[in-house]
């Protein structure tokens, strides 16, 4: 089902959905306030910076589906 915005962040929060696919920055606020978490990122690599997410996760922390065994880019 598609949403627009952040409207799909608000229905994980709100328990109306169980995840989603979307650009990591669509989730960033929400990351940090620790609502909702990353399982994966849909590439061969994971995500290259040095910025916190949460006081004590960054952007590198997140691993790439591949690691975990799914066959997706």
């Amino acid at each position: 089902m598609p949403y627009r915005g952040g409207e799909v962040s608000v229905q994980l929060v709100g328990r109306h959905i169980d995840a989603t696919a979307n650009h990591p920055i669509e989730a960033a606020t929400r990351w940090r306030s620790g609502s909702l978490w990353p399982l994966y990122v849909f590439g061969s690599q994971r995500l290259a910076g040095t910025g916190k997410m949460t006081a004590t996760a960054s952007w590198p922390d997140i691993p790439a589906a591949r690691e975990s065994g799914l066959d997706v880019e």
